[in-house]
């Protein structure tokens, strides 16, 4: 959008007349139009996905956003054609296990935010009760549902709908574990696809 734009203008020529050391991430985006606008405006890190997110309403709410693999595809070609130094992006929503996380570096993401997955750990900073018998759950929620509003601005601002929701997961063991399962099933699947590690896969699945 305009305003996000003006915000990474801004903060770029801050951070250059200020001389300071620190890197701009910027989004969300689904297009390679709004990769493009807001990587040659100085974004150093692009997030993607516009409503992929299993607490993300947007795509019913607002009949915006797209599915994440066609996002990521659209924002490979627009980082392909600015070149290698052109802003990084990462994969933001839509990641419910290690199968997406390499989806996403396939299509050329350098990086996945994990949400419930993290969410979903011992060690998350989600609210957390326990149940008898049933074991602990976490509260999960999405950044544009009505409880982050109120977190972050103290009421859902009058005139606006909430875009995300929220509900009660499972905790599912720590994040130790986690990180651990990811890389364990990344490591099994690169034989799969003839590459060692994931640089050499990212580089045979680039856009020629």
């Amino acid at each position: 959008s305009v305003q996000a734009v003006a915000a990474v203008l801004e903060l770029r020529e801050f951070i250059v007349s200020g001389g300071y050391s620190a890197e701009i991430i910027a989004g969300n985006v689904d297009t390679a139009e709004g990769y493009l606008e807001l990587a040659l405006a100085g974004a150093d890190l692009v997030k993607v996905g516009i409503g992929p997110g299993s607490a993300c309403t947007t795509r019913t709410t607002a009949g915006a956003g797209a599915g994440q693999g066609s996002a990521l595809m659209d924002v490979a070609r627009a980082k392909f054609i600015l070149g290698d130094s052109a802003a990084a992006f990462i994969a933001d929503g839509g990641i419910q296990g290690p199968k997406d996380i390499l989806t996403s570096q396939i299509l050329q993401a350098s990086g996945s935010m994990l949400g419930i997955l993290a969410a979903k750990t011992y060690e998350s900073g989600a609210l957390k009760k326990t149940l008898e018998g049933k074991g602990a759950l976490a509260w999960n929620f999405g950044e544009a549902s009505a409880w982050a509003r109120i977190y972050e601005q103290g009421q859902v601002k009058p005139g606006y709908a909430v875009e995300g929701q929220g509900g009660w997961v499972p905790v599912s063991g720590s994040f130790v574990s986690l990180i651990a399962e990811i890389k364990g099933a990344l490591t099994n699947a690169l034989p799969y696809y003839n590459s060692r590690n994931l640089e050499e896969l990212r580089a045979k699945s680039s856009i020629p």
